[in-house]
Formats: structure tokens, sequence, C-alpha cells
């Protein structure tokens, strides 16, 4: 099968490519100027952005169905506009060039972020409203691009079905995610202290099986959670001390202070133009991450079967480790 990827150099996208290609199937990548994560992998690639409409007809033309994963991540806000552009404008311009392609089916990666976190002691699942105004800027245009992808596939306009993972660690990741950044400076000592709060946190493998999965199971205009398991982050480093057999930081920050070095530290990346070590949204996250998310819908329509947290980390670590990129 011929497929198209955007978002193919990020995290999900290396551990897709990887099964699409062992599946035997076609890629083609949509690609800007990183593109180590392709790198010895049989990929047809086409140069460009989300906001460039030729490019995007170039990628999909011919392709039975699009995986579309690529966004803006921030952790700071939308001051120049270009999240929205990216996560909103940029689907838009995906979901128009699939249906003028005649694209069979959408795969489109939404987060757990596009939805409105309840209450600790209320259920998380998809029937839950999209992060509204009162969100921060990723979370509030990753919900508005799922809205308007499930509206395109109840209304019959493009066939989709929407992916929300959690937060994603495994192999292959190469850049590495924030994610994987924050696990590698737990492990070579570069973190001096344990933030409080947890995650719910997912293997890339097993998303990337799930999105296998998407191109011909699930119903068209359904979104669908992709979680793992929850765990805070004094409990990464308990496993983490087990695999690695290093002495791993056991200091927890109190909140006033990582309030205040955030604040700092988000100044200083904006004055600078880099990308600050920890904001106040990240450790937002940390704090309201729901400990019972529920994807049971996800395992009645793809046999989705997330594997142990504790064979995640085991994996994530040694791949870090024979990559040479701790």
């Amino acid at each position: 099968m011929q497929i198209a990827i955007t978002g193919a150099t990020g995290h999900i996208g290396a551990a897709l490519i990887r099964t699409l290609l062992r599946d035997g199937h076609q890629v083609r990548a949509l690609v800007r100027q990183d593109i180590r994560a392709l790198e010895g992998q049989n990929v047809e690639t086409v140069v460009g952005n989300l906001l460039d409409p030729q490019a995007i007809a170039t990628l999909v033309r011919g392709c039975e169905v699009v995986f579309h994963l690529a966004a803006r991540i921030s952790l700071d806000g939308d001051r120049k506009g270009e999240v929205f552009q990216t996560n909103v404008e940029g689907t838009r311009l995906v979901m128009e060039a699939c249906m003028q392609a005649s694209v069979r089916r959408l795969v489109h990666f939404a987060s757990v972020h596009a939805f409105q976190t309840p209450a600790t002691d209320e259920a998380f699942n998809e029937t839950l409203p999209v992060a509204g105004p009162n969100h921060y800027a990723y979370e509030r245009t990753k919900g508005m691009a799922m809205e308007e992808v499930l509206a395109a596939g109840k209304t019959g306009r493009l066939e989709t079905i929407v992916l929300c993972p959690t937060g994603v660690i495994g192999p292959w990741d190469i850049k590495p995610s924030r994610q994987g950044k924050m696990l590698n400076d737990l492990w070579n000592g570069r973190m001096p202290f344990i933030p409080g709060g947890g995650f719910n946190w997912v293997d890339s493998r097993d998303v990337a099986l799930a999105a296998v999965s998407a191109m011909t199971e699930g119903q068209s205009g359904e979104a669908y959670l992709l979680a793992g398991r929850y765990a805070t982050v004094m409990e990464i480093v308990t496993i983490s001390r087990s695999i690695t057999g290093k002495r791993l930081p056991t200091r927890r920050m109190p909140d006033a202070i990582l309030n205040f070095t955030a604040q700092v530290m988000t100044r200083w990346a904006r004055w600078t133009h880099t990308e600050p070590i920890v904001t106040l949204e990240a450790l937002t996250h940390l704090r309201t991450g729901h400990p019972q998310i529920n994807y049971q819908k996800a395992v009645n329509a793809f046999g989705y079967h997330p594997r142990p947290l504790e064979k995640t980390l085991l994996d994530t670590y040694y791949w870090f480790q024979n990559t040479d990129q701790c």
C-alpha cells in the first residue's frame, strides 16, 4: 500500500515508518531539514512544510492512506501564531489535499491534551469536551484540529480516524523528544531534583502498531485514546534505578521553587531565542496528569494492548545507550 506521512522525523513517526516498512508498505514522507530519523530507511521524501499546499499535494498524490503526525508542540504559548498556523491551518491543508487526491483514509494524530482534563475521580475517555479557549495554545489548537477532522469523518467528506496518545516514550527517539530528554537527563545525572506529579506514559511502538491497525480498522469520524500506565516521576526514578544500577536523585523540589525556576528559565529562553528547559505549562501537565485514562475503545477497535512501563523504560535506556545519544 502507498502511504504518506507528515511528521515522519518525529518520535512516533520514526517508529511508525519502521513498522510500515517492515509490513511491506511504500512510504512517502514530508520532510524539512532534520531527517536523521529516516537514515537507512527506504522512504521517498517530499521537501516542504505543512503550510505549503503544493508540497502537501505532492505528498498525498496516489496514496491510499495518509498519516498526519506533524504538529507544533509548545510549552510556552503561541506569541508568533505558529502553533495555530501549524496545528489548525496545516491540518486543514492536509484534509483538503486528501479530498482532492481521493485518499481513502486520513489517520490524524491529536493528543490526550486535546481533551479537557476532568477531576481525578471522574472518567477520562473520548466523550470529554475538547480543550477550549482557557487552555494552553497547544491544547487548544490540537482540540480545534481534532474537531474539524472528526466532523469531516462524520459528514462523509473524508474518511478519518483520530488517535490521541498520552505521554510517548520509547526507542527511536532520535531528536530526542522532551520526554526522551527528561529520561536522558535523569539517567545521566543531569536532573538534580525530582518534580512532583506524574503522567500516563505509552510506548511509541504500541502507538505505531495501533496506527497501522487504524488504516483499516475503526469507525470514521471517531477518536481513540492510546494510553499506557500512569506513573509519577518518582516511580519512574524507582524503576530506572533497577534498570541502570545507578544512584539517581531522590530529592523533590517544592512547587513554589519549581514555579519560580520555570519563570526564570522561560524569560531567559525568550531573551536568548532558545527552548526553555522547564516551563509552568510543563509543570502543570505533570500536576494534572489523570491517573485513570480509559483506552478500551482502542482495545475494541484495534486490538490495542500497551506493554508494561518497565519494559518500555528498559528498551528505551538501552536504545539511548547503544545510539550514543545519552
